[in-house]
């Protein structure tokens, strides 16, 4: 037994050098790649750009896409755009300030009979093209609408 205790006492103690060289070596190789500065940097940063807000419909349903257009601040207007199934389409309809939050109202359309319609709230800031995905979690299910991109 004797002999067993003396073996954990020195496992520690013997790997602790090792393991401090290959820690300082992972810094070493880490400093090296470029991984603590801002030297890479080239030009100035981008800023946020004008741009349009589409809707790729990937559901089996068409929708209805609604949201309040602010950018005339004197006449503040609804846009309501319909995306039929399986289509993309662009519908805020004019080029949007960069930096604009639009809140889209997504109404899957059933027909009538085939239950309630399923609503979804999307939020997204304008910067360029920005692309809201809609679709379906479980093809099966249209109460597993979801949203990417937003």
């Amino acid at each position: 037994m004797g002999s067993e205790e003396n073996v954990l006492a020195e496992g520690p103690g013997r790997g602790g050098g090792l393991g401090a060289v290959l820690v300082a070596f992972c810094g070493v190789v880490l400093l090296s790649c470029g991984g603590g500065g801002d030297g890479d940097v080239v030009g100035p940063l981008s800023q946020a750009q004008d741009g349009r807000v589409v809707v790729d419909n990937q559901t089996g349903y068409a929708l209805e896409v609604a949201f309040l257009n602010e950018t005339d601040p004197a006449a503040p207007a609804i846009v309501r755009t319909r995306v039929e199934a399986g289509e993309r389409q662009d519908v805020s309809r004019t080029l949007l300030p960069a930096g604009t939050v639009v809140e889209l109202d997504l109404v899957l359309l059933v027909a009538d009979g085939e239950g309630f319609r399923v609503r979804r709230k999307a939020q997204v800031t304008v910067d360029g093209e920005v692309v809201v995905t809609v679709r379906l979690a479980d093809p099966e299910d249209r109460y597993s609408l979801t949203t990417t991109g937003a």
